[in-house]
């Protein structure tokens, strides 16, 4: 497997321009102790020139976050926090075009995306996911959550829309014994 180039908080203009989401891994020394950055759209802000850009991102704490590593048949994987991955995954079933102010999702409105440069580029670029795994960050490394280390496979011949990819993604996380985790800090009961 070829090595991910890191990525700091705020992507290079160069980086935006080219590859949603950006590699996660943090480059340098995080005051929060982050090794990686979630970009979820929902944790970016529109940037401060004139274009269509963004920055931002949200620290994936160690130990403490249950996040997801979404694999990609075009790039390198990255982390997301769980339910972000969910929702941006779930977003690239769409290929409608919808309106302005519709709810992408929570907070989101497609006109939010836009102002960011990130339309249809955001949902776009979640339809080369291919599998997502479950898990949790230790000293920065992604650890599979359940036992087995079970990863959901995307098959878009299969998986053609929303529902059916939350059903799926629902039996990842119901069907699946909890591995060893003494090491997080997190309770034993882990329920999400």
């Amino acid at each position: 497997m070829s090595v991910s180039t890191p990525a700091d908080s705020n992507a290079s203009k160069d980086t935006q321009s080219t590859v949603f989401p950006p590699d996660s891994r943090v480059s340098g020394v995080s005051s929060t102790g982050a090794k990686h950055m979630c970009y979820c759209v929902t944790h970016l802000q529109p940037g401060e020139s004139d274009e269509p850009s963004w920055t931002g991102g949200k620290p994936i704490i160690n130990k403490t976050q249950k996040c997801a590593r979404i694999h990609f048949s075009d790039r390198e994987s990255t982390v997301f926090e769980w339910l972000c991955a969910r929702a941006s995954i779930a977003l690239s079933f769409r290929d409608d075009d919808p309106a302005e102010d519709e709810m992408l999702w929570s907070t989101l409105r497609k006109s939010s995306l836009e102002r960011m440069g990130l339309w249809p580029k955001y949902r776009d670029s979640f339809k080369t996911a291919t599998k997502v795994e479950c898990g949790l960050l230790k000293d920065g490394e992604f650890w599979n959550l359940y036992e087995g280390n079970p990863e959901m496979e995307i098959d878009r011949s299969v998986m053609k829309n929303i529902p059916m990819f939350d059903e799926a993604f629902d039996v990842l996380n119901s069907r699946h014994r909890i591995g060893d985790i003494s090491w997080t800090f997190l309770p034993s009961e882990l329920q999400y």
